[in-house]
């Protein structure tokens, strides 16, 4: 199927002009075509420039070097309406013909094909191409290809970078930080590695950090601080630790106030949580009282679909033993039997381990206090531990739940060890 000439610009003007060259040679090496001057015209305005200072002969200098004869002679049978069958091979040829002579249809095509074919290992030697790109138009085009491909596959690509610094293969700044602004898991290590490859990859990550979320990229504090060590280490300008502070400041503002609004998300989500709370118990006990009211007729019980009782002589008579008052107490529930780990007034309390021994009650604060209010915190002497009283057990399920889900918390600068609270032995010292 043939593709239509662009026709948006107006035929009249060759037909006017008897000075325009009708009749082009085309010469690719030793190749040598001829061609409608008036058709290769219309479908590209820098074309049409060539053809009228160059007198009708094309050589189309730039792609000297680019590609076969076969692959460019494609182009201009496309531009013919000719069918084109883009691959891996003739790509790069087909996308940078297109970019330098401004064939537009031809360059959406080709923009077209890499949208679909690529991957984590191309987008590097497409990321290349790019560089040799002279309009701005097509770069922005073709970097928000890029762009949109790095976002949907963050960590692939980021894992196809590594890999290429560890093999020290050539990488281009622009895609590592398009990568690296997409915060990629292994973001932070690619960072330290990218500045320790050279002085000028530390001024360019200072130069562009405005680009970049640090917190994403360092989520621990001593993370940061060690890349901050590596980023000013064997420097000597005054302008650059300038930049370094500036960079350190802003990190530690962020994370002050994105810890605000995760606390103030927290008491938010607690809030609700306790009025739903407060709604359920409440349907809750308007259902059984509505049952109990159901099940009594005139201030007697409704005996309908009960058994007759059974009267004593009858039950002994049939081999069963009458109630006694003994017996009857002995099935009563013993009130003074110690609770279970179950009980409510445990599954808003979590145990602490592993706590320093010179952290005080603020320290083992500050890590929880998102989760909601705190009630109680109470720390063990001598023995590295401590228990946090929360005012919901909403409030200890998130903290649980974060564990469970592999999250380690730290007090000052060591993990510690979450748990639920279980219940206390007789002898109250003792943690069980």
């Amino acid at each position: 199927m043939t593709k239509l000439l662009a026709l948006n610009r107006d035929f009249t003007r060759f037909l006017e002009n008897d000075n325009f060259p009708h009749r082009v040679e085309v010469h690719f090496g030793d190749r040598e075509l001829i061609c409608s001057g008036m058709i290769l015209a219309q479908q590209s305005v820098v074309i049409e420039i060539l053809i009228r200072t160059e007198c009708g002969i094309l050589t189309f200098e730039k792609m000297e070097n680019v590609g076969t004869i076969d692959q460019k002679v494609d182009c201009i049978k496309f531009m013919y309406g000719a069918p084109l069958e883009l691959n891996v091979k003739n790509i790069e040829t087909t996308l940078k013909f297109a970019h330098f002579y401004g064939v537009e249809d031809l360059f959406n095509k080709s923009l077209k094909w890499i949208k679909t074919n690529l991957s984590p290992r191309n987008i590097f030697m497409f990321a290349d191409i790019s560089k040799s790109f002279e309009s701005e138009p097509h770069l922005h085009k073709f970097q928000a290809v890029l762009d949109e491909f790095i976002v949907k596959n963050a960590d692939a690509a980021g894992l196809e970078l590594a890999e290429r610094l560890t093999h020290g293969d050539h990488i281009d700044p622009s895609i590592f930080m398009s990568i690296l602004k997409h915060s990629p898991s292994n973001g932070s290590a690619l960072l330290r590695e990218w500045v320790e490859k050279s002085s000028e990859n530390k001024t360019m990550i200072l130069q562009k950090s405005e680009g970049l979320d640090f917190l994403e990229l360092f989520p621990t504090q001593p993370d940061f601080t060690n890349f901050i060590a590596c980023l000013s280490s064997g420097s000597d300008s005054v302008e650059s630790m300038k930049q370094v502070l500036a960079l350190q400041q802003n990190y530690f503002i962020k994370s002050a106030q994105r810890s605000q609004q995760k606390q103030a998300a927290g008491a938010k989500q607690q809030v609700a949580q306790e009025e739903a709370d407060e709604e359920t118990e409440s349907v809750t006990s308007n259902t059984k009282s509505a049952t109990g009211s159901r099940s009594r007729r005139g201030g007697q019980f409704n005996a309908v679909n009960r058994p007759a009782p059974v009267k004593a002589s009858e039950r002994k008579a049939e081999g069963f033993k009458v109630d006694s008052e003994e017996s009857k107490e002995h099935r009563r529930p013993n009130m003074n039997k110690p609770r279970t780990a179950n009980h409510p007034g445990q599954l808003n309390k979590l145990f602490i381990g592993n706590v320093p021994a010179i952290a005080t009650i603020e320290d083992i604060r500050k890590p929880f206090v998102y989760a909601g209010a705190i009630l109680n915190i109470n720390i063990v002497k001598g023995k590295n531990v401590a228990f946090i009283e929360f005012k919901t057990v909403h409030s200890a399920k998130q903290i649980l739940d974060k564990v469970q889900g592999g999250f380690k918390y730290k007090v000052l600068d060591g993990f510690v060890h979450v748990a639920p609270c279980k219940p206390m032995n007789k002898n109250p010292s003792t943690i069980v």
